[in-house]
């Protein structure tokens, strides 16, 4: 069964089941039923469907429902004057729903490309006080309804068709809404996405400084060695190593490069408040915390909102920072981790993480911010972390920002990290200074 033939059978028990809430005025079998704006509206959502052909469905569907009702409930002894009652009651409804989807393409079709609320909102109300006339007349036996029934047909259509209106139009700020929540939320996760690609890149090309001198002196060894007569094996070998080492190197450029040119070419750094940059950091640490599954709360707070230049790599430079904290923290209870953002009497702008874990040791408090330093090792898998997480932290705070990190901790109770950066070297605009 092809969609538009499921969406007019949806349509249709849809129809007939608002059909069952109703109530009766004017004249015998004639109802007023919410059947009509569950019509209206889907009329509206399934706008793919042929009006006329949606019509005679429901028209079909809706009056043989409640027939079957009516016929069930009915008291009449005879099933064939049941019957026959059944359709002299339901036949009219026939008319409407045919009359409806008629309407409905003469109306709306005609001028689709107006497809404004105030246009829907008349071919509404012109559908449904036509209609209903057409309902009245087969009732009626073939008379036209009074001036007094035309008065309450208008006043129906207008009341039925203002209140279909409104709910597509709340229906339509509501998506609109989610779509806005849905760009916000995907322009964060880009924003996290950025920050560590960017750093990622900026570490990889720190490093083609020292694999450029590594492939130099196992080179110059090679050289060396030729000189000095070693045996041939050993030659090749320092040979090869320099080989090996700049095929590294070139990895390293078409990795670097396809980054640049393929995901973050045509994005653009701009300018963004520290508190905005804070919010969406906090966004992305809860959602690592919930995947965790820990005990651990995560809180920010900013003296200041002042504009930072280059925000990614401020993000990438306070996300290494907490989640160096949260790994800390690992399997531990009521874990806080909480990041503050100051401006001091030197003219620099002070961020502090604290996290209350188990500490760094003293005689390791000089070398944490060396390549290859860790804690995090896996006792059962023998899987190390690659320690470059301060590390990128330092030299971005000193490369970009020109500022310093340093360290306070206590094992067992708590580590601070703090970073002054000169206001100068932050910002892009002038700073505000918020009192609290």
């Amino acid at each position: 069964m092809s969609t538009k033939w499921k969406r007019a059978l949806i349509m249709g028990c849809c129809v007939s089941l608002g059909s069952q809430v109703s109530i009766s005025i004017l004249t015998d079998g004639f109802i007023i039923a919410m059947a009509v704006v569950v019509l209206g509206l889907m009329m509206y959502e399934y706008n793919t469907l042929s009006p006329i052909v949606s019509g005679i469905i429901v028209g079909i569907m809706s009056p043989a429902f409640r027939g079957i009702l009516l016929f069930l409930r009915s008291g009449i002894s005879d099933p064939s004057d049941r019957l026959h009652w059944v359709l002299r009651v339901i036949y009219p409804e026939c008319g409407f729903y045919f009359t409806y989807g008629l309407c409905f393409a003469l109306f709306y079709l005609n001028n689709r490309r107006k497809k404004t609320s105030g246009n829907y909102f008349f071919c509404l109300m012109l559908c449904d006080f036509c209609s209903n006339m057409v309902e009245m007349f087969l009732r009626n036996g073939g008379h036209i309804a009074g001036s007094s029934d035309i008065s309450y047909l208008a006043l129906i259509a207008v009341c039925r068709s203002a209140v279909i209106t409104c709910i597509l139009v709340g229906m339509s700020v509501y998506r609109s809404l989610l779509t806005r929540k849905e760009h916000e939320e995907r322009y964060k996760k880009l924003l996290i996405m950025v920050a560590v690609f960017r750093s990622e890149i900026y570490f990889m090309s720190k490093n083609m400084v020292e694999i450029e001198d590594v492939m130099k002196k196992a080179f110059t060894m090679y050289r060396t060695m030729e000189k000095e007569n070693y045996p041939e094996d050993i030659r090749l070998l320092s040979l090869d190593v320099a080989k090996d080492v700049h095929e590294i190197k070139k990895d390293y450029i078409r990795v670097i490069k396809g980054l640049q040119d393929n995901f973050l070419a045509d994005i653009q750094a701009g300018a963004m408040r520290i508190k905005d940059l804070l919010n969406i950091l906090e966004v992305d640490i809860r959602e690592q915390i919930a995947e965790r599954g820990e005990d651990i709360t995560f809180s920010w707070s900013a003296r200041t909102n002042f504009v930072v230049a280059d925000h990614f790599s401020l993000m990438a430079v306070l996300r290494n920072l907490v989640i160096n904290s949260l790994d800390a923290l690992s399997g531990e209870k009521n874990g806080r981790i909480t990041l503050r953002v100051e401006a001091d009497d030197e003219d620099q702008y002070v961020f502090t993480v604290s996290d209350n874990g188990h500490g760094i040791k003293e005689e390791d408090l000089q070398t944490i911010f060396d390549p290859g330093y860790s804690t995090k090792f896996d006792d059962e898998t023998g899987d190390i972390n690659r320690g470059v997480g301060l590390t990128l932290v330092r030299d971005l705070v000193r490369d970009k920002f020109g500022g310093e990190v340093g360290v306070e901790s206590k094992e067992g109770r708590y580590t601070d990290f703090q970073i002054t950066i000169p206001v100068e070297n932050m910002q892009e605009a002038e700073h505000e200074v918020l009192h609290s």
